[in-house]
């Protein structure tokens, strides 16, 4: 029975082709269509605009934070975006001394993975005359992640400055 519909609507299609005019007006038809569904994109940076207030949505859900305890440690997460080697985590809630910082790198090697330091890229403020602002004082602190990134925002009250991390 299949083949008798398949051979009924091939006759159809090709009674359809033969006709000149019914197929101008198929071809005129599907060009329309095609270009109706084109759009400029005037505002490209309006996408990315709506991607992050998306991914503002979701935040933690996974948890990648906390400090290695060795080199071969796996029980901290990492994080890594868009197919790179290699990942970070962000630094626990009880860690004050890493905050600022972020966690890693975490090297993925054929040895399923190594961690290099537990913060080798140091986050350091200094003020005017060169002495470091220590940001265990900071206030209104955020550690969060977010479906692609990593963000860590922070006040210091002592010399009126907000900063915010992102990886």
């Amino acid at each position: 029975m299949p083949f008798k519909f398949m051979y009924f609507t091939g006759i159809r299609l090709c009674n359809f082709i033969q006709s000149g005019i019914n197929i101008s007006i198929f071809f005129i038809f599907i060009l329309t269509a095609f270009l109706l569904s084109c759009q400029p994109n005037h505002n490209p940076s309006k996408g990315k605009e709506q991607s992050l207030q998306w991914t503002t949505q979701y935040p933690n859900v996974l948890n990648y934070k906390g400090i290695p305890d060795s080199a071969y440690d796996r029980s901290v997460y990492i994080f890594s975006d868009q197919g790179a080697w290699m990942g970070y985590a962000l630094p626990a809630d009880d860690s004050p001394e890493y905050l600022g910082n972020f966690i890693g790198p975490y090297l993925m090697t054929q040895e399923n993975g190594v961690w290099i330091d537990s913060a080798l890229t140091r986050f350091q403020i200094l003020d005017a005359t060169g002495a470091e602002i220590d940001l265990k004082h900071a206030e209104d602190l955020e550690v969060i992640s977010y479906p692609g990134r990593l963000q860590q925002t922070f006040f210091v009250p002592e010399i009126d400055l907000e900063g915010c991390a992102e990886l």
